[in-house]
């Protein structure tokens, strides 16, 4: 079984058709509200900042794929991504599932700290002034 965490975002759904297209017809989608893709596709919800239904959603998985994305939003990155995270890696220790990560979610975290050091330098200043 091949899963898609965060499989209603953009590289979620091109992955899905991909996997489909190339590798498997078992593929399982997670979300909050997830969608088809495929006739054959696995629909799992589940809030990923909850352990348990993180757990539920990778069971029986032996690739997972991390294309989670949250809103552009500096201050819930900081408070949720780090959780869901911790969720997803535990729940592929326990179910020894392979967990892809990929790069580009690296990048834009990179981005997000540093736009919220430059608003703490930002505000450091305003407040000297």
């Amino acid at each position: 079984m091949q899963t898609i965490l965060g499989s209603n975002g953009q590289i979620g759904h091109e992955l899905a058709k991909e996997l489909y297209k190339n590798y498997t017809k078992e593929i399982r989608l997670v979300s909050r509200k997830p969608q088809k893709i495929h006739d054959s596709d696995e629909l799992v919800s589940a809030d990923l900042l909850d352990f348990n239904e993180t757990n539920n959603a990778i069971s029986g998985s032996d690739i997972v794929y991390f294309t989670v994305g949250l809103p552009m939003d500096s201050e819930m990155w900081m408070k949720q991504f780090s959780k869901i995270l911790d969720n997803v890696i535990e729940a592929c220790k326990i179910h020894r599932s392979k967990l892809v990560f990929l790069i580009i979610l690296i990048c834009i975290l990179k981005l997000q700290l540093f736009n919220l050091k430059i608003q703490f330098l930002v505000q450091v200043v305003k407040n000297h002034l």
